[in-house]
């Protein structure tokens, strides 16, 4: 009885000092999160519904309720927050709150909370709920490594391999049918040797990593056929919407050795007749094969063969001979019989004569087969070879005249063609009316002419091309010699479409771009060429004209008309003088803006162009290694480095790069390898270029731990700005085995500044474990102080931001220094780039 007195007043006294959301008056409590739902994906720049379901607990209804989201992004920063009030909420009902869309704009992690602000609220804790929102791009693939040839692996010559690697979705959908690629190249200079393309049937984000194998051939690559030397491999994603490009290529190196098989011979060449001979039909042809023992053993009683196949196909000729006896190593020529041509059986054109060797344990087959291939034509002989104008299916535009342009040639002969007559016919498809006719000449035509190419008359008597009604046409092209002795191949066809006639229609056809030798402060001309395509005469045009900056600035624009403007005319159009403000990339647009135009598609026409009377190649950013990334030492990586054509008149020039990595703490230079672009261009946005990991002594896997700066560096010798020739980032080489232990131990973490390369500022964030006092100091790339931003200031632990500004262009170490409670000192340091 004693001890259920002391459990009834326990419990009572318990009711009376715990709050209860049963027996409170006044109590809203947030019960869920609707949207965005915890652990959901979501597409960045995607905006999302934000819906939060409350209650009231309590006993009493309330009035004017405040109801409140609030999402944080990835650094933990409030990046929205919305607030509606709940006219009358009453006792127990439950209420879904719609607050505006959220529109996420950074990747990661977002906490999305709603919150009950009621002032009477008597139970706080079940006022907030939470969710986890997952951001990520609508579709992202990662290309995450390469399984086979395993890195840094050595494979047998004439092996074959399938390559196989590893891809992952992080992106917000699935995805199905990817395409991918797997390319192989030389490491001496980058030359494509292999390539194939496959399609990875799906890739679910949620199912993590998924392996994938590609074909081991492909059209004319073979990876058996790969010689001897070092390969970089390369499997790359090839979707074109994926959100984030630099992860979609994963690399690797590895080495393909010779090895000799025991049994393996080839046929070596086709001694007679030689690749690429003309002979006239009909002619007598002796053959002779080379074949060569490429094994570890001698052969004997080897079987070959040789082969003539004419233009259709088919095989006209086969013989066999037996080798009696072949050294290993060495080579012997077989003749056969003579193979002779026959007028009355045989086409003129192409021949392949083939040799092989039928060895029956031969372990190495693609090289068994060698052709040649021979020319065999008539005395006199002149093709229709093709139609480039209109090309196959091409769409012209209505009431737009046109010369149809034809090519031809002989095939064989050893005169002169003079003055061959040619002529051209255009038929209705339907009913087969003519409706053009053409003739013209070919001056001269003789077997070292190659391909010539007839344009013929847009006008031609009462025909008129610009007169051809919308509809379908055949094109009909020939000569009309009448001694020419293969008449099969004198007629070639298409067909192409006319499009309604637009009646008023004006295309601008080229801008033309002021660029030789153009510089910043230079006053330069601006002119755009027009044409009216349209059918109509034009009394009044408006024609623009706009130039814009590499940051898609407009910083000229000027506006004009034009009058008494009749149809299939063309104008060059000058605009107003402008000033360059400064040496750089620009883009001409000309555009046409009448009213009542019929086709807006060709109403633009823009022209990419740089100015500067400098050369000036621009290193963007080192992709990789990352900033501030660790990696394991003696891992073999490929520092990869993006450039782009800053300024300067002429942008052929080949580019020499190369890649530095250097002691954070000495500037002593640890790896050093060179390369070089084949071209920059205006146009381009930016090329990335990967560097070998060994170069000429040099093995970026001999660095040893510790901070180093890696520098990609634009190194061509007339470059005029050498400001923006170097792009930097640091990072950390560490010990394998004690990764997770200073992980574990970490007091101190600089995270990157943004934005980065900067203008006017920039913000830093680090966070402490514990409590001290922090110095951060700017140095510059030869570690030289350039300026104190924090001297020995406490700081609590937790987060904290600072702003940086008012620093001049060029390239930053900053550093920060923790003195903790304990006297013991942590520092971390990373690049900056003010611009």
């Amino acid at each position: 009885m004693k001890n259920t007195v002391l459990i009834l007043a326990a419990l009572v006294l318990s009711f009376l000092s715990v709050p209860s959301s049963w027996a409170l008056e006044h109590n809203i409590t947030a019960v869920a999160m609707r949207s965005p739902l915890t652990a959901g994906r979501y597409t960045v720049n995607t905006g999302r519904s934000v819906v939060v379901e409350f209650r009231n607990n309590g006993t009493s209804n309330d009035s004017n309720v405040i109801v409140t989201a609030v999402i944080r992004n990835p650094n933990n920063v409030v990046v929205y927050r919305d607030t509606e009030v709940v006219a009358m909420f009453e006792s127990g009902q439950t209420l879904e709150v719609t607050f505006r869309d959220y529109t996420p704009t950074t990747l990661g992690s977002h906490q999305a909370c709603g919150i009950a602000m009621t002032e009477t609220d008597e139970l706080l804790s079940d006022d907030t709920i939470c969710s986890l929102m997952r951001v990520f791009y609508e579709t992202d693939i990662i290309a995450r490594s390469v399984l086979y040839p395993v890195p840094d692996s050595v494979i047998s010559a004439k092996a074959g391999f399938k390559a196989k690697g590893v891809f992952e979705s992080v992106g917000a959908t699935d995805r199905f049918d990817i395409r991918a690629r797997v390319r192989i190249l030389k490491c001496s200079d980058n030359s494509l040797v292999f390539q194939a393309d496959s399609i990875i049937p799906e890739l679910i984000p949620d199912d993590g990593p998924v392996q994938f194998q590609f074909p081991s051939k492909q059209g004319a690559f073979d990876t058996r056929k790969l010689p001897a030397g070092c390969y970089t491999i390369a499997l790359i994603c090839n979707l074109p919407d994926d959100g984030d490009r630099t992860n979609d290529t994963a690399r690797a190196t590895f080495e393909i050795v010779n090895t000799t098989l025991p049994h393996d011979m080839k046929a070596d060449s086709v001694v007679t007749p030689k690749n690429g001979t003309s002979i006239p039909n009909p002619t007598d042809i002796p053959i002779t094969i080379r074949f060569r023992n490429t094994g570890s053993n001698d052969e004997s009683n080897v079987k070959v063969t040789a082969s003539v196949t004419n233009p259709k196909g088919v095989i006209l000729y086969r013989d066999t001979a037996t080798i009696d006896f072949l050294l290993k190593g060495g080579t012997q020529d077989i003749s056969f019989k003579t193979f002779t041509f026959s007028s009355q059986s045989n086409y003129s054109g192409n021949y392949i004569f083939s040799g092989a060797v039928l060895l029956t344990n031969d372990e190495y087959r693609l090289d068994d087969t060698i052709r040649s291939s021979i020319t065999l034509g008539t005395a006199q002989d002149v093709q229709a070879v093709e139609i480039i104008d209109p090309f196959k299916n091409e769409v012209k535009p209505g009431g737009v005249g046109f010369a149809v342009k034809v090519t031809f040639r002989t095939s064989w002969g050893t005169g002169e063609f003079l003055n061959v007559p040619v002529r051209v016919l255009i038929h209705e498809c339907r009913d087969h009316l003519l409706r053009f006719q053409a003739d013209t000449v070919i001056p001269v035509l003789n077997v070292d002419s190659g391909l010539f190419t007839v344009i013929f008359p847009v006008k031609s008597g009462i025909f008129n091309t610009a007169s051809l009604p919308a509809g379908c046409y055949d094109v009909r092209a020939f000569h009309r010699l009448s001694f020419d002795g293969n008449r099969k191949n004198d007629t070639v066809k298409s067909a192409f479409t006319i499009a309604p006639f637009l009646s008023h229609n004006i295309t601008a056809v080229a801008a033309t771009a002021p660029l030789d030798q153009s510089h910043g402060g230079k006053l330069i001309a601006v002119a755009v060429k027009y044409k009216n395509t349209g059918v109509n005469d034009e009394s009044t045009v408006k024609l623009l004209a706009i130039i814009k900056d590499r940051d898609s600035n407009v910083i000229y624009r000027d506006s004009a008309y034009e009058s008494n403007w009749i149809s299939s005319e063309e104008r060059t159009k000058g605009f107003r003088n402008f000033t360059l403000p400064a040496d750089g990339i620009y883009t001409l647009y000309g555009i046409c803006s009448m009213t009542g135009d019929v086709s807006r598609s060709d109403d633009t026409v823009l022209s990419h162009f740089s100015t500067g009377q400098v050369i000036d190649a621009e290193a963007v950013a080192v992709v990789y290694p990352t900033q501030n990334e660790n990696i394991i030492k003696g891992t073999l990586f490929n520092p990869i480095g993006t450039f782009r054509w800053a300024g300067g008149y002429d942008d052929k020039y080949p580019v020499p790069v190369s890649v530095e990595i250097r002691s954070c703490d000495d500037n002593m230079l640890v790896y050093q390898a060179d390369s070089i672009l084949d071209s920059l261009r205006i146009e381009d946005e930016e090329k990335e270029v990967v560097f070998p990991t060994t170069w000429d002594g040099w093995d970026i896997r001999n660095m040893p731990d510790g901070c180093y700066r890696v520098a990609v560096i634009a190194t061509m010798e007339f470059d005029g700005n050498r400001k923006n020739d170097t792009a930097y980032s640091s990072i950390l080489i560490i010990v394998k085995h004690s990764v997770e232990k200073e992980q574990a131990k970490e007091v101190l973490r600089l995270e990157a500044n943004y934005p980065n390369p900067f203008h006017d500022k920039t913000t830093l964030q680090f966070h402490t474990t514990e409590d001290g006092y922090i110095s951060l100091s700017l140095r510059d790339i030869n570690g030289k102080l350039y300026r104190m931003e924090l001297d020995n200031i406490y700081y609590g632990k937790g987060t904290n931001s600072i702003h940086i500004n008012g620093i001049t262009s060029g390239a930053y170490y900053c550093e920060i220094l923790l003195r903790d409670s304990k006297g013991q000192t942590h520092k971390q340091s990373q690049l900056l780039i003010a611009k």
